[in-house]
């Protein structure tokens, strides 16, 4: 008796399921456009900043465990980088300036 209880409950709920209207949303395409550059910045803003904080998590942990830098020394090189990077994204040094440089420099990146 409950397994056809059962049964029914779930005909009934599918068939509710099957007479729902699906949303419409009406946009321009210049709206869609518009709503798609902006998730694309966001996500592109998200992965920027984890790239960053792996990158600068794992320089910190190796300067400290192999070179012995303290917590004031890394964080003086990573508020210098960190105006360095928004150098580069404000277009003040370019980064084929800083490529330039550590070739120069002997530096493999």
């Amino acid at each position: 008796m409950k397994e056809r209880m059962i049964s029914i409950a779930n005909r009934a709920e599918l068939r509710r399921q099957q007479h729902q209207k699906t949303p419409t949303y009406n946009l321009t395409s210049q709206q869609l456009k518009q709503y798609v550059k902006s998730e694309v910045k966001t996500i592109t803003e998200v992965i920027e900043n984890e790239t960053i904080d792996t990158v600068l998590s794992v320089m910190a942990f190796s300067l400290n465990t192999e070179y012995g830098f303290g917590t004031k020394r890394i964080s003086n090189l990573f508020a210098d980088a960190i105006k360095r990077l928004n150098d580069v994204r404000d277009g003040t040094i370019s980064l084929d300036d800083i490529k330039k440089w550590c070739e120069e420099n002997n530096i493999n990146i």
